[in-house]
């Protein structure tokens, strides 16, 4: 259960922290640490952002630089920490390991440090567009000068514990001296940056098992897709319960909105059964879905595509009933 702790213990004792380290900005107003993983000592919050629901983008691998990532969805945090000048991206990360460690069942998926890493890693992927969050710092300063950045660290793994199955990433890198420092806030050679990102799955239940139509439009428009749980079989089969009715309505509702919009309804499932059980199933409840539509909502059957992917794309942990029910599921995808 405590993966890192005899391993990190020696490391974490020989960190010595600035005694400066109270001349670093006050958090950013409105943040807050994750109640789950505390912060390391002598750092600042100049980052944040949270949401009940979304996805997170984790690194597995690397090869030939080119990057494998995966997505998760549940509850998102993201934040980003500021240190002050002699605190190493080595002894950030050591400090996270431990206190994953401390929290529950580790299980590292990927982790690189140095030249290991993708040079240009900060900026493809860390503080990518559509990862980056409001800030505190000048100018959002981070995301300018996203490549001035050495001795980066990056650490992907997950967390089980009692009630809830945590994603987490790690990114720690130091300041070099090529950008102009920020006035509002210390910003300097030699500073650590952290980026923290955390997706908790195993304890979501969703508020509202039928998602509005407006909804479904705005997060079809921003992310691409929306994952579905108001739509209901019985186990092993592909025939649509009653009570699936108000989802499909707003789904009508949908593409009535938007005459132009093509959706690939694509059924998933748990890991119950084998794959090509799975796979065939998922297909299934997905054609049970677009046949309804077209047959009983008005909808056009050149607008949908089903598609089934069976067990292969998980947001959870399939360990649990709570992580099962998440990954049984129909999405919408914008062709």
């Amino acid at each position: 259960m405590k993966t890192y702790a005899n391993l990190i213990l020696f490391v974490l004792t020989s960190i010595a922290l600035p005694l400066y380290a109270a001349s670093l900005p006050s958090d950013m107003p409105g943040s807050k640490d994750h109640p789950q993983i505390p912060r390391v000592e002598g750092t600042k919050i100049v980052g944040y952002a949270y949401s009940s629901y979304d996805e997170g983008m984790f690194m597995t691998g690397m090869e030939n630089q080119d990057l494998q990532t995966e997505t998760v969805e549940g509850k998102l945090t993201r934040i980003v920490y500021l240190g002050p000048e002699g605190l190493s991206s080595l002894g950030i990360l050591r400090n996270y390991q431990k206190a994953l460690g401390d929290l529950g069942e580790v299980k590292e998926v990927f982790t690189c440090r140095k030249n290991a890493c993708y040079s240009n890693l900060p900026k493809a992927f860390i503080w990518r567009s559509d990862a980056q969050i409001p800030t505190s710092i000048n100018d959002d300063g981070i995301y300018t000068y996203a490549n001035d950045y050495r001795q980066q660290s990056y650490w992907y793994g997950t967390v089980q514990v009692a009630d809830a199955l945590y994603h987490v990433s790690v990114y720690s890198a130091v300041r070099t001296n090529n950008t102009p420092t920020v006035v509002q806030y210390p910003f300097h050679d030699g500073q650590s940056l952290t980026h923290l990102e955390i997706i908790e799955v195993a304890d979501f239940k969703p508020t509202l098992e039928v998602v509005k139509a407006e909804e479904m439009s705005a997060k079809i428009s921003e992310k691409g897709h929306i994952a579905l749980y108001g739509i209901y079989f019985d186990s092993g089969s592909d025939e649509l319960k009653s009570n699936s009715d108000p989802a499909l309505e707003e789904i009508t509702r949908v593409l009535k909105a938007d005459t132009s919009l093509k959706l690939y309804v694509v059924g998933h499932t748990d890991t119950k059964g084998t794959l090509e059980y799975n796979q065939d199933l998922s297909k299934r409840r997905a054609t049970s879905v677009v046949r309804t539509l077209t047959n009983d909502h008005g909808v056009a059957g050149d607008r949908l595509t089903p598609a089934g992917a069976g067990l292969i794309a998980p947001v959870a942990t399939n360990d649990t009933e709570e992580g099962r029910a998440l990954n049984r599921r129909v999405e919408l995808v914008k062709q």
